[in-house]
């Protein structure tokens, strides 16, 4: 479906015009396509979605600069800035236009023709010349200011009123066009600066603020406009519209009456814990029901009661006040996602039933057995839904009657505590998972939209803004960097659940608008600090954020009757989450104890590596892989091995983990913890790559990395390759084992080099110019640096040490057994004294005070 639009928003052209000038302009990834255009002379787009970008590497101010590759095709073409997402630029004659630009060419520069042209809503038009200034700088980056009144024809324009600022000309078929920190500044004595492609967090909050409503009703008509849309989107967006609410209740009724058998299936209105149904319900009734204002009362009486008779045969069997009494804040049924689904849900619906006539009175099950009531994945034969699975073993039922205020009530505080649980010690067991966050956040958000508490709208709230504060410090441009756990292999951005809810909360558009229908209908904002954190990375500089996790369970069993379906992670958890950051990358791990007890999902899908800045999908990642021919491999959806590492600030140690101790529900499968063949993923967005030595360099650009599969020369028979037994190997009399440098193979589009041992260690580290000038000045210090693997007491198992470049500590890592590895001979702490540890970011743990901070911006928040 075609997004690409711009805004047409009466009476906000001027809306961001207070004291801009000492902020600081940035630039934003989100709207790079809605900011920029290419057309022909004629006003014709052309087909280039490849030629335009952004450019981390050559660029004068912010993170990037707009880069334009011209790909033959009409040579006279023009590049068009545009006033997203307003209609118009509301300006003065007096007002500079101010920006950098920077020209390659094959042909000589001074040979071209480039102007620069404005155009008002009317179509008159204004141009002055800039090919002079461009040949006279060569290949350099030249600063351009004029006032607009000196473009020549400025006198017919609307300065009030203007719509396009193009740069214009005969294009040689090799020209690249980058343009820097285009802004306006309007006359004293205000002086005040409107952003076009850099602009001040205020401009851009509240661009984002203005524009909301409007990329709301896009976003929703584009939903409309599609020829399948999914259901669950295309009902909610026809009440949004609300263009013919006959035909949308129609619609409606179809769906929970004529076709309910095929809805029962294909929506899951029959599993209670499916993950978008009982969301869906609530979000049509608590935004199209009875209330004031707004978009209520769309839903006819027939349909209501409809949807909540389906929401109170949905709930009712898991909603159980004796395991709301019962449970700890640390108890998550199914997997935190489908928990947080279950006690978000029992307490919204509890929140309608508590007050509506024919549902207040109404006495739930109350079995007390447990948690995870007809969590089941077994599937009917005849109809193909899944079977409501058999209650728990506990015996919790006092036998009284309970109502729906009483359900409000418990489920509340089972909320407020699991919040505060997390705020205190760690969150999420679903650490920055591509998927499952949508689903999470979801849920959450559900919360602070309709619930009427302002207390607990309030704590929502800050718990929303802790987790995207965390978020902005691991992003580059939208893409999140670190450890992750339950990623089942996101290769494009655009599959990220947190990089989609980013794009719209900061201004932009949603690239997968069926699947986060309910965001655009959403009032929560960003706040401040978020916007500064996630869009100056330059700012930030260089540090190590650290951050205690959660996933461990309490090394109990027999576990406690109730549990069959449930994860249990009280306990004081051993883990950690370690991640670089720079301008130029992020690589990050997580670190377990190695006698930590696993919960059932802590070690599923688990993802580490490196982003670079200049793509969202340049990546290095290792992860589970599998032959698909004699010379070719793929990933293993669902791979990412559970690992062991070490960390420390730009050099990353780590393995295949040899073996780790998992506790599952008593009704779930243990899977095999038998090593997969791995291999290192580098993406095709990275820009070169070099082996040398056995390692293999990459830049991305302005980051450097280094990768090292370390093998001996003999290692145990664990991998691809077949191994002599040890009992028979014969080596030197040295404690150090000669290193291979063939300990991979690649795959065909050599997006994967895949290790020869399942066990070999990996080493990465990285680098930008910062620190090295060039690739080739990086690539010398690290085939310089110390690399060893020292012997144990059986041929083939080792001891990793590495001393990288610079300044890094001496790491020893044991690839034998799961020893603990040292830094500077100093053991892993696997229980830092702080929650969050970093120069922005800092909470002692378990204190709940949090404190945030960042270009001026501060947030300090205590649970």
């Amino acid at each position: 479906m075609k997004l690409f639009c711009f805004l047409s928003i009466v009476g906000i052209s001027a809306i961001y015009w207070e004291e801009f000038a000492a902020d600081k302009l940035l630039d934003g990834w989100y709207e790079v396509d809605r900011i920029v255009s290419v057309q022909t002379t004629e006003w014709q787009e052309l087909n280039q979605p490849q030629s335009l970008g952004y450019d981390t590497a050559k660029k004068m101010s912010g993170d990037f600069s707009i880069k334009y590759r011209h790909q033959g095709g009409a040579d006279a073409a023009r590049v068009v800035f545009h006033p997203y997402p307003h209609s118009a630029w509301t300006l003065s004659a007096e007002t500079s236009l101010n920006f950098w630009v920077h020209v390659e060419s094959g042909e000589a520069l001074e040979a071209m023709e480039l102007n620069l042209e404005i155009r008002d809503q009317s179509g008159q038009v204004a141009h002055a010349p800039l090919h002079q200034e461009a040949s006279a700088a060569g290949n350099s980056w030249i600063r351009w200011e004029r006032n607009l009144v000196d473009f020549q024809g400025a006198r017919n324009l609307d300065f009030a009123a203007l719509t396009e600022v193009s740069i214009v000309g005969q294009f040689p078929n090799d020209l690249v066009l980058r343009v820097d920190s285009m802004h306006f500044t309007l006359p004293e004595p205000d002086s005040r600066v409107i952003g076009v492609t850099s602009k001040s967090v205020k401009q851009r909050m509240d661009e984002a603020r203005a524009s909301r409503e409007q990329r709301a009703q896009t976003i929703y008509a584009d939903i409309l406009a599609d020829d399948e849309p999914a259901v669950f989107a295309d009902l909610f967006s026809q009440f949004w519209a609300a263009d013919n609410l006959d035909t949308a209740n129609r619609a409606l009724e179809r769906v929970l009456v004529d076709d309910r058998d095929q809805a029962d299936v294909e929506l899951g209105f029959t599993y209670t814990w499916h993950l978008l149904a009982t969301p869906w319900i609530l979000r049509m009734y608590f935004t199209f029901g009875p209330g004031e204002g707004g978009t209520h009362n769309r839903l006819s009486g027939s349909n209501q009661s409809l949807l909540l008779e389906l929401l109170w045969e949905r709930t009712k069997g898991k909603n159980d006040i004796h395991w709301a009494r019962n449970r700890n804040p640390w108890i998550m049924d199914g997997s935190e996602n489908h928990d947080i689904n279950g006690i978000v849900s029992n307490y919204l619906s509890s929140y309608i039933f508590k007050d509506h006539p024919d549902f207040k009175n109404r006495i739930y099950p109350n079995l007390g057995k447990g948690g995870g009531a007809g969590y089941w994945f077994h599937r009917d034969r005849g109809v193909h839904h899944r079977f409501y699975g058999p209650y728990g073993r506990a015996d919790l039922s006092d036998g009284r009657d309970y109502r729906p205020v009483d359900h409000y009530e418990a489920w509340g505080k089972v909320i407020r505590d699991v919040i505060t649980s997390r705020m205190h010690k760690g969150f999420f067991l679903e650490q920055a998972s591509p998927g499952y966050m949508k689903h999470t956040l979801g849920f959450l958000q559900d919360l602070y939209e309709f619930d009427g508490c302002e207390r607990m709208r309030t704590l929502i709230g800050e718990f929303f803004d802790v987790v995207w504060i965390q978020w902005a410090f691991e992003s580059l441009h939208g893409q999140r960097g670190g450890a992750k756990t339950r990623d089942h292999t996101v290769l494009n951005v655009e599959g990220d659940s947190m990089y989609q809810m980013a794009r719209f909360l900061m201004g932009g558009f949603l690239t997968d608008p069926d699947t986060y229908y309910w965001l655009p209908a959403a009032t929560y904002e960003l706040p401040e600090l978020v916007w500064r954190v996630a869009l100056d990375r330059e700012g930030l500089g260089e540090f190590a954020l650290i951050a205690r996790t959660i996933g461990e369970e309490p090394a109990d069993l027999p576990r406690q009757p109730g549990l069959e379906r449930s994860l249990n992670l009280n306990t004081e958890h051993r883990m950690f989450r370690y991640t670089w950051i720079t301008p130029h990358s992020i690589m990050g791990a997580q670190m377990d104890h190695p006698l930590a007890v696993h919960s059932h999902l802590s070690p599923v899908s688990r993802l580490y590596g490196i982003n670079f800045s200049n793509h969202p999908d340049a990546r290095i990642f290792p992860h589970g892989v599998r032959q698909t021919a004699e010379d070719d491999w793929e990933i293993v959806r669902r791979g990412g091995p559970m690992y062991r590492a070490v960390q420390h600030e730009y050099v990353l140690v780590s393995q295949q983990s040899r073996g780790f101790t998992q506790v599952n529900p008593d009704w779930f499968p243990t899977r095999s913890l038998a090593p997969i063949p791995i291999g290192v993923y580098f993406s095709p967005a990275i820009d070169s790559i070099v082996e040398k030595e056995g390692w293999i360099f990459a830049q991305s650009g302005s980051g450097f990395a280094a990768v090292r599969i370390v093998e001996g020369a003999y290692m145990a028979g664990d991998g691809i390759e077949d191994a002599t037994s040890f009992t028979e190997y014969e080596a030197e009399q040295s404690l150090l084992e000669p290193l291979r440098t063939d300990s991979y193979q690649w795959n065909r589009d050599k997006t994967l080099a895949v290790a020869n041992n399942a066990f070999a260690g990996l080493v990465m580290e990285t680098s930008s110019i910062h620190r090295h000038e060039d690739l080739n000045a990086f690539i010398e210090d690290v085939l310089d640096a110390r690399l060893e693997l020292q012997k144990t007491v059986v041929p083939g198992w080792y001891t990793l040490v590495y001393q990288g470049t610079g300044d890094a500590p001496l790491i020893e890592f044991n690839l034998s057994n799961n020893k603990v590895p040292r830094v500077d001979g100093v053991s892993i702490d696997y229980e830092p004294h702080y929650l969050f540890d970093s120069p922005y970011l800092r909470s002692v743990y378990d204190s709940g005070r949090i404190k945030a901070q960042f270009g001026g911006s501060e947030q300090r928040f205590e649970f």
